[in-house]
């Protein structure tokens, strides 16, 4: 296994966030429901969500402190976000090894609803 997907793996059970959104009606489906996942990593540090980006595609932001952050922290400081939705996502999760059940944020899931540190 590549070690670079195996190490993001890891960041997404700490750091990121799955999702699995229920969208709107687009005329696509049969009975008018379809779904989309989509994964992203929020870190101070670049390197894990340029990898992503290397790796996956996706995107990346810049992710400027809120007012509230600005009064609470001594330091605030700017995060760099990389998502993925729909088709780049599903094949950077299926990409990934799952984490087992007994360690980590996730607990085994693959897809789901986790959030890193949450």
């Amino acid at each position: 296994m590549n070690t670079d997907i195996a190490y993001l793996a890891g960041v997404v059970d700490s750091d990121g966030c799955i999702r699995v959104e229920r969208l709107k009606n687009n005329g696509r489906s049969r009975d008018g429901v379809s779904y989309a996942v989509n994964v992203s990593i929020q870190q101070v540090e670049s390197a894990a969500v340029e990898l992503a980006k290397e790796l996956f595609g996706g995107h990346l932001m810049v992710i400027h402190p809120t007012p509230g952050q600005l009064k609470k922290l001594n330091n605030p400081r700017l995060m760099l976000r990389w998502t993925a939705k729909s088709r780049i996502a599903a094949d950077a999760l299926y990409a990934m090894p799952a984490i087992p059940p007994d360690q980590g944020q996730a607990g085994g899931q693959r897809i789901g609803s986790h959030c890193g540190g949450s």
